[in-house]
């Protein structure tokens, strides 16, 4: 149909209405030739009664060229029926780039966002941490924790924090000291080996345990504060992450190991004097 019916052309530039007209024109007049040829009388009366007869012998060319007018009315719709269809086409086209050009304008500004976003929060945890920032990758950790930005959703997914908080409480949890135990240096060593792992896991940055040497040996601190100062470190750079957009995701214990003043700490009580359980410092707070 595209062929005979061109949209992008005018109806009286189409190729098969010249054709058309051209056949049944001359289709008529070899008709019309043929009966002026065969005609006996061919004297033609200017009467009322002439032109009756002309009409009558000169029926069947007149009925040809009468059958342009339907066949070309059919051809009429069906070049209007293309034009529309191609319209509908450049419409639908149009449409598409008018949406890929929104999309694209989307992902542009949700690519800007989520940048301008990241280096937020880079400027919001190092300005607030500090020298305390332990993440290596600031913003690996913001990828974690706002996973949807491509989209366009600036939502904290706190499944990250909530993992960070419960690794972390266990090590409190088991972390237990007797300092009248033959096992004291292993328990400690053992509580920094699961804080180094912790870091690992997380990709933060290790910390020194800087304990004397005497005689080969490490020995155990002097304060619990040694013990407790890398947990509190932690527990900011957690509280901190979560922070940023003002969530409000933290569990009570994080909250309470964040606030946990060293100062505070009764070094008589909470010394390597008894058996110590670390987890009981933050319970009595």
């Amino acid at each position: 149909m595209k062929k005979h019916f061109d949209p992008d052309k005018s109806f009286v530039e189409l190729d098969i209405v010249h054709r058309t007209i051209f056949i049944l024109s001359a289709l008529s007049i070899i008709v019309a030739a043929i009966i002026i040829t065969n005609l006996p009388n061919k004297n033609f009366a200017f009467t009322y009664n002439g032109f009756n007869n002309a009409l009558m012998i000169f029926k069947t060319p007149i009925s040809i060229l009468a059958l342009l007018i339907p066949i070309i009315a059919i051809y009429a719709a069906s070049h209007r029926s293309a034009q529309t269809k191609r319209q509908m086409e450049l419409t639908n086209k149009q449409i598409d780039i008018a949406l890929n050009q929104v999309r694209i304008a989307t992902e542009n500004n949700a690519f800007t966002n989520k940048f301008k976003h990241a280096e937020e929060f880079d400027k919001f945890m190092k300005s607030r941490l500090g020298d305390n920032l332990r993440f290596k990758i600031l913003r690996s950790l913001h990828g974690k924790l706002y996973p949807k930005l491509n989209t366009g959703d600036f939502t904290l997914d706190s499944t990250p924090i909530k993992n960070l908080e419960s690794d972390l409480e266990q090590i409190v949890r088991k972390a237990y000291f007797d300092p009248q135990s033959s096992r004291i240096l292993d328990d400690i060593a053992n509580f920094e080996s699961a804080v180094d792992k912790y870091c690992r896991k997380y990709d933060m940055k290790p910390f020194d345990w800087d304990r004397k040497i005497v005689d080969g040996s490490r020995q155990k601190p002097q304060s619990i504060k040694l013990l407790f100062s890398p947990l509190i470190i932690i527990a900011e750079n957690i509280v901190s992450a979560a922070s940023f957009d003002g969530n409000e995701c933290l569990e009570e214990f994080t909250k309470t190991l964040f606030s946990l003043d060293l100062s505070s700490i009764n070094e008589h009580k909470f010394g390597f004097l008894r058996p110590l359980a670390l987890a009981n410092i933050i319970d009595l707070q």
